[in-house]
């Protein structure tokens, strides 16, 4: 769904794509390497245990630190932390449809934690796909939701439009 991204917009924030938040030479598949998780139920204790060591290792996962203090305007999709249906002021920004919200959320180095200037009042519902600008920061972040590896901070959000 996310085109790729621009040098910068009008605003002074660069468009940035989800892949540039994952450090050269990563791989998110690691715990499974070896496995043919094809072959595995859901309920095989080989599986459970893969699930596990992946959960450990996505929450630790290494973060791009070139972009601690960058502008950048970011697409994604609202897992909220706090506010009402019809106010948010802090979120968790997640790469594709259904993160953070199915098990296992995605890695630590794909999930922002936003924290807005100012409680939107844009209806955000769970899942709504948004555009957020601002300061990224290289920062741990843990919750029930997932752990994040960046935070956005002066941040600002809109509504994604085709």
């Amino acid at each position: 769904m996310w085109s790729a991204a621009r040098a910068a917009n009008s605003d002074g924030y660069r468009d940035l794509a989800w892949s540039a938040l994952l450090p050269t030479g990563w791989d998110a598949k690691a715990p499974f390497q070896g496995m043919d998780l094809d072959k595995l139920d859901d309920a095989d204790p080989r599986a459970q245990e893969a699930l596990a060591r992946a959960r450990e290792y996505w929450k630790s996962a290494p973060v791009e630190r070139s972009l601690n203090g960058a502008r950048v305007r970011l697409p994604g999709y609202v897992v909220p932390m706090s506010g009402d249906a019809r106010i948010f002021n802090e979120f968790l920004l997640v790469p594709y449809f259904g993160a953070c919200i199915h098990v296992p959320p995605p890695p630590a180095n794909q999930i922002v934690h936003v924290k807005l200037d100012k409680p939107s009042r844009t209806p955000l519902r769970v899942m709504r796909a948004v555009w957020v600008s601002g300061t990224m920061r290289v920062e741990r972040f843990s919750s029930a939701m997932g752990d994040a590896g960046y935070a956005l901070h002066g941040a600002s959000v809109e509504l994604y439009t085709r």
